[in-house]
């Protein structure tokens, strides 16, 4: 399907045979990766968001990047307005025309995709049901032990020291009782 831009200034109507645009990658922590010029000849969405997302994974070098782990917005580059979001065929309508119309203009155009942050637990957790909802019903228990609670700074006790270990702690303690006597009688001379 090749698309018409009908919005021009002109009375021309242009039609688009490639996409190029100015693909820049937000990623979930909030940097951002090098920026990098891609060409898309798809005019359907559909096809367009598959080459779209061939084109994030191959960024950030990693193929299990689905198209709803990210949010894609478009704007003219270096302009101070926040962009459009581009989500469905009505928005990529309107991504023609606005597209048109900047490169009517000899301008460019910049595609953002800011990655989502519960991409990796919510795709363990789908990995999850999927591999449920294939087993035979097998159920396992499974005992959850939180350690974020526990002090990892403590001190051992004395019984969970060995023999050397004991030693080495008192020598430790002996050691330092010295140096701060030490320390005390030498600054009050």
């Amino acid at each position: 399907m090749k698309y018409i831009a009908s919005t021009l200034p002109t009375s021309e109507n242009i039609a688009i045979e490639e996409f190029k645009f100015k693909l820049i990658v937000k990623k979930k922590n909030g940097s951002l990766l090098p920026a990098k010029w891609i060409t898309i000849q798809e005019k359907d969405f559909e096809d367009f968001l598959l080459s779209l997302k061939v084109s994030v994974q191959g960024l950030l070098g990693d193929d299990s990047v689905n198209n709803e782990d990210f949010n894609i917005a478009y704007k003219q580059l270096n302009s101070n307005d926040l962009g459009t979001h581009l989500k469905d065929e009505n928005d990529f309508k309107e991504f023609i025309n606005e597209y048109s119309d900047i490169v009517n203009h000899k301008k460019s155009i910049a595609l953002y995709i800011t990655m989502k942050e519960i991409t990796l637990k919510k795709r363990r957790k789908e990995n999850k049901q999927k591999e449920n909802e294939t087993s035979d019903f097998e159920f396992v228990n499974v005992e959850i032990i939180d350690n974020s609670k526990k002090n990892k700074n403590k001190i051992p006790k004395t019984l969970d020291l060995d023999d050397s270990q004991v030693k080495k702690a008192k020598l430790l303690q002996n050691y330092t009782k010295n140096i701060t006597v030490f320390h005390i009688n030498f600054f009050a001379l």
